[in-house]
């Protein structure tokens, strides 16, 4: 077996839990061995290691994306939430510091965030999409949003918002 094809298979293994963004989102664990794999193939490459394009900055040219498109984060710190049934969608909030504040039954905040999750499919379907993104008091969040998602279904709220992207209300444009 050649080393390319060991390097293929090794890179298969280092999956990443979830893309939030466009990025790749790995445990540090599996961003270890993707680091590794990605240098393997560069010394096999010849050394070649793909450092993104020049582009314009403040100062003059330089390289303002060095081309990763992965990041480490742990998986309960990304996937925190707090959640309420609400009919037909779930509220959920994200806000790392309010959750943590949560217990102590006071908030840094008067209101924080909520994404608003429906459901495309029908009953038993899952096909879940962001409707809108809403702010909720800080009373509300501490007395009503109790519940916690599990992180797979956190991902897939990740996988949701990155398809569907609430757009902007319409409003006036200014004209004379």
């Amino acid at each position: 077996m050649s080393i390319l094809e060991d390097l293929s298979k090794a890179k298969k293994k280092a999956k990443p839990y979830a893309v939030v963004g466009g990025r790749e989102v790995y445990d540090y664990d599996s961003l270890e061995k993707k680091v590794e794999i990605d240098q393997a193939e560069a010394k096999v490459g010849g050394g070649q290691v793909d450092l993104g394009e020049m582009k314009p900055t403040k100062d003059g040219w330089g390289y303002t994306d060095m081309g990763n498109s992965f990041s480490a984060i742990p998986q309960d710190i990304l996937f925190i939430n707090r959640y309420k049934k609400e009919n037909d969608a779930y509220l959920i909030v994200t806000d790392y510091r309010a959750i943590k504040e949560q217990s102590s039954g006071q908030i840094y905040a008067s209101s924080v965030q909520a994404l608003v999750i429906k459901n495309k499919g029908k009953k038993g379907e899952e096909e879940m999409y962001l409707e809108s993104i809403r702010n909720v008091s800080d009373t509300e969040f501490i007395n009503d949003f109790t519940g916690e998602l599990s992180n797979i279904s956190m991902a897939k709220v990740f996988e949701a918002i990155d398809k569907d992207k609430v757009k902007e209300v319409s409003k006036d444009e200014i004209s004379f």
